[in-house]
C-alpha cells in the first residue's frame, strides 16, 4: 500500500465493500464505485501531503491493473466491472504490491467459487434429487468476482498495516 494513504484505508474498506454487496446482489458493480475509490485515493494523497511520485506511482499501479483487468476481461475470465474495480483499488497500492495482492485476489476467487459451486450443488441435489444436472448448472452460474476483489485488496491492506 502507498504509505501515504495507509491512515485512510477505512475508506477503501467502505468502497469495496459497497462494491462487493452491488455484486452479489445483482452482479453488477455500478461505475461510479470505481471512481469513487480512484477519487478517494487521490483524495487520500492529497490529505497525507503526498510527494508527486506518490501520485505517480498510484497513477502506475492503476495503468497496471487497468491491464490486468482488462486481460481478464477479454479472455472472459472476469466482468468488466470486476476489472474496473481491481484498477481502481490498485490506485492505492504501489506496482511492486499488486503481485502479491493479485495472489490474495486469486485465493479469495478460488475459494469464492468452490464454496458457491459446493452451495449451488447441494441446493440442486436437494431440489432434484442427486444429478449431474445441478452440477453442471452450478458450473455455469456466475461468480460475484468483485467479491473476490474486496477480499483480496482488504487482506492484502490488512497484511502491509501489520507488519
Amino acid at each position: 500500500m502507498i504509505e501515504t494513504v495507509e491512515n485512510w484505508r477505512w475508506l477503501l474498506y467502505a468502497l469495496l465493500v459497497a462494491a462487493a454487496f452491488s455484486d452479489i446482489r445483482s452482479l453488477k458493480i455500478p461505475n461510479a464505485l470505481p471512481v469513487l475509490i480512484a477519487a478517494s485515493s487521490a483524495l487520500a494523497l492529497f490529505a497525507g501531503k503526498a510527494a508527486a511520485v506518490d501520485y505517480q506511482t498510484a497513477a502506475l499501479s492503476g495503468l497496471i491493473g487497468l491491464g490486468v483487468g482488462y486481460a481478464f476481461y477479454a479472455f472472459g475470465l472476469m466482468g468488466a466491472g470486476d476489472g474496473k474495480l481491481f484498477a481502481a483499488a490498485a490506485t492505492w497500492f504501489t506496482a511492486g504490491a499488486l503481485l502479491p495482492v493479485s495472489l490474495l485476489v486469486s485465493l479469495a476467487g478460488v475459494a469464492l467459487a468452490l464454496g458457491l459451486l459446493l452451495v449451488r450443488t447441494l441446493r440442486g441435489w436437494s431440489a432434484e434429487g442427486r444429478s449431474d444436472q445441478s452440477l453442471k448448472s452450478a458450473l455455469k452460474t456466475p461468480v460475484p468476482y468483485g467479491v473476490a476483489i474486496a477480499l483480496g485488496f482488504v487482506a492484502a491492506a490488512q497484511q502491509m498495516a501489520a507488519g
